[in-house]
């Protein structure tokens, strides 16, 4: 009867740990013992790995269940689901700036390496249009910010190069409604010590040219956007004397104006924000500093979601880690989100998650 109710305890454990139906099992290789994973990369922090804000409130309902970890960590990457998959595209690394472009298979949970992107960047734009990823702006070599754009076919694995934008800039926030890609903000030069810009270009993929857009009415950097019903959701970002701001904009490419909307719960700077069952999800940052080299701060693993229709936000469960400067990406009403840094300032993880939206509707 014990060697029983041993080899059925084994058997419920690999099905929570498969399926992650269920908590989280205790212990950090708990997936290798069970032989279902590699074991996790540790992850590495230039300062206090314990600086972690919880907000105060309850959590919403469900829960994030640990994917694979990524094969190399990358912060300030940009990703994109394009075909039921995302492309995580570029990232910081301590040796530089990465070219790198991984797949990511959510069927599976693997991760395939597909030819690197033209330049080595990071603070990427990257965004979809007509089947392809699109990648525009950021910092080339690590420091230089880039007005150059690049679509990539996952058909023919191949990248080819469209018309430039009017400004270069890096930390800038971009996604694609209908047939035109709109990009705000970010900075001209790299830091966070800089000022950034209220530039709002608009490109048209079928005349291929870019415009000059209505400025963003709050210049930001590091921060992000979400399209829900054809209209664009820019949430948190930093400023050189204020590292996490609260604020939503919201942009009606119909109407051609800004409007300002309820601020988020918390103030955040360098979030992940995209969009899923007709909300706007915003998840992690920090990191509530006044001047951007100053000692302190913080990192949190809280999640928002953001409702236009109510112009409403909700608590979501929290990540099981906290993190920044992160990529996140929908698919099937599940948002993933992949590495970032786990502690103010610079670090490095390979870690990745996902939760099912379809329980908060």
């Amino acid at each position: 009867m014990i060697g029983l109710g041993v080899c059925l305890v084994l058997l419920l454990l690999t099905f929570v740990v498969a399926t992650g139906v269920g908590p989280e099992l205790p212990g950090p290789h708990i997936r290798e013992v069970l032989g279902l994973s590699s074991p996790p990369l540790p992850d590495l922090c230039e300062y206090d790995p314990k600086a972690i804000y919880d907000p105060p409130g309850k959590q919403g309902p469900g829960y994030w269940r640990f994917e694979h970890d990524a094969p190399d960590p990358s912060p300030e990457a940009g990703a994109a689901a394009v075909g039921g998959y995302v492309y995580l595209i570029g990232g910081q690394a301590r040796e530089g700036t990465e070219p790198k472009v991984l797949r990511f298979d959510p069927r599976t949970g693997e991760y395939r390496r597909e030819p690197d992107a033209p330049v080595a960047i990071d603070h990427p734009v990257v965004t979809a249009h007509d089947g392809e990823v699109i990648l525009v702006s950021g910092y080339i070599d690590g420091s230089e910010p880039t007005n150059r754009m690049w679509a990539y076919s996952p058909q023919t694995r191949r990248w080819r190069e469209l018309p430039p934008m009017r400004i270069a800039r890096g930390a800038a926030a971009g996604a694609v409604v209908g047939e035109r890609l709109y990009v705000a903000g970010g900075t001209t030069r790299f830091g966070n010590e800089n000022e950034p810009i209220s530039s709002f270009e608009i490109y048209d993929f079928k005349r291929r040219r870019w415009q000059r857009g209505p400025d963003m009415p709050t210049p930001r950097h590091h921060f992000g956007v979400g399209v829900v019903g054809g209209r664009l959701y820019f949430a948190g970002g930093r400023q050189p004397t204020q590292m996490s701001l609260a604020t939503m904009e919201e942009f009606d490419p119909a109407t051609g104006r800004w409007r300002r909307l309820p601020n988020l719960p918390l103030g955040v700077g360098s979030p992940a924000v995209t969009a899923a069952d007709g909300m706007v999800i915003v998840t992690g940052g920090g990191e509530d500093r006044i001047h951007p080299y100053e000692p302190g701060g913080w990192e949190t693993a809280a999640s928002y979601a953001y409702e236009p229709r109510r112009e409403h936000w909700i608590r979501l469960p929290d990540m099981r880690k906290a993190r920044h400067g992160h990529s996140m990406a929908t698919i099937g009403g599940k948002v993933y989100v992949f590495r970032g840094i786990p502690c103010p300032g610079y670090g490095e993880m390979s870690s990745a998650e996902s939760l099912q939206l379809r329980a908060h509707g």
